[in-house]
């Protein structure tokens, strides 16, 4: 209402009009400067809708990247085969090998020597020819290295010991003879194989030098059987399974078979020939 009356008033005399042009140039330029600070200064809230401010030139595009969850899988057999491979962890059969076992087992020695005993029904010269047996404690040490993935070679020693053998020698009808402490042991190169490195099952055997200590035979009646000692081939088999106490170290059962062909004199010159099988049951510690 005011703005109308002075402009009417303005109208009517010349000087007001002059002054009504000077304020309305004044007020055009003050709306202007507010105008351009507002743009330069963001617009007041309400005015226009807010968005992001503007990126500068140095500015990333894109957020980060975030790597989703790792999810890990329940069964170890659904784990890629070449990351087992090349990442197998700390509990896998690798690297140097040493193993102690011992056990129980069976000792069974086919025995014949050569035609130098007297028959007790001819009186002719015969041989000795029988099969001692009785109960065994086996050992093995062994010790290598394991140059592929899963399979360890080295060298081990192998051992049955008979505390006492009984033995029925008829063709001298010397009765039964009760046999001192007898022992076989096998030098031998060794392969054990793990197929899962991992896990505990392995699979041995060696083929090698073995020597048989036989004890001194004493019979019920006849002469007796000189302590000697014999040589010749031998070969070791085995199957066990081992479970992991430690990142390096394993306990395990190994079921293993022994088996030499030997032959050696005694002091009285008498060739004796031995085929020895010794199956046995061990307990083995591993450091593998």
């Amino acid at each position: 209402m005011t703005l109308q009356v002075l402009r009417s008033r303005a109208m009517r005399t010349p000087r007001l009009g002059g002054l009504w042009a000077v304020a309305s140039c004044a007020l055009l330029v003050c709306s202007t400067t507010t105008a351009f600070a507002a743009d330069r200064q963001g617009d007041p809230p309400g005015i226009r809708p807010t968005g992001p401010p503007p990126r500068t030139l140095t500015e990333p595009m894109l957020g980060p990247y975030v790597r989703p969850p790792y999810a890990p899988l329940e069964d170890e057999e659904l784990r890629d085969e070449s990351e087992q491979k090349d990442h197998p962890g700390p509990r896998h059969h690798g690297g140097f090998y040493l193993r102690f076992g011992g056990g129980i087992g069976m000792g069974s020695d086919g025995i014949q020597s050569s035609d130098s005993f007297d028959s007790l029904r001819t009186g002719e010269k015969t041989s000795f020819d029988a099969r001692a047996s009785g109960f065994a404690a086996a050992t093995e040490i062994a010790f290598g290295g394991t140059p592929f993935r899963g399979v360890v070679l080295g060298a081990g020693v192998y051992t049955a010991t008979l505390p006492a053998a009984s033995a029925d020698a008829s063709d001298i009808a010397a009765g039964s003879y009760e046999y001192e402490v007898s022992q076989l042991a096998l030098f031998s190169p060794l392969i054990d194989v793990y197929p899962w490195p991992t896990r505990g099952l392995h699979f041995q055997g060696g083929f090698g030098f073995g020597t048989l200590v036989m004890g001194q035979g004493f019979p019920k009646t006849g002469p007796d059987a000189r302590a000697h000692t014999a040589v010749g081939p031998g070969f070791m088999l085995g199957v066990g399974h081992e479970w992991f106490v430690a990142d390096e170290w394993s306990l395990g059962l190994l079921a293993r078979v022994l088996y030499a062909w030997t032959d050696g004199d005694d002091p009285e010159g008498v060739t004796w020939q031995h085929h020895t099988v010794a199956p046995a049951l061990l307990l083995t510690v591993t450091y593998h």
